[in-house]
């Protein structure tokens, strides 16, 4: 009886510990693919990525529709 305790336990402290060290390897992640970061022509509107383009006219549009969608 002892011995099935003491299993119980151990396989218990296993799952606890895998448990948390999952939970923190997920917080830890660095975001990719984000190659719009660096680009000038970049529209952000809340600090969201809303697209891209040089015309500054298709930008203005880009900011007046997406700050309408949210």
């Amino acid at each position: 009886m002892i011995r099935l305790i003491l299993l119980l336990v151990l396989v218990c402290a296993c799952t606890v510990a895998s448990t948390i060290a999952m939970a923190q390897r997920r917080h830890h992640v660095a975001p990719t693919n984000h190659w719009y970061l660096n680009d000038p022509n970049a529209v952000y509107v809340g600090g969201t990525y809303a697209g891209a383009d040089p015309d500054p006219n298709i930008r203005s549009a880009l900011i007046r529709e997406f700050g309408r969608r949210r």
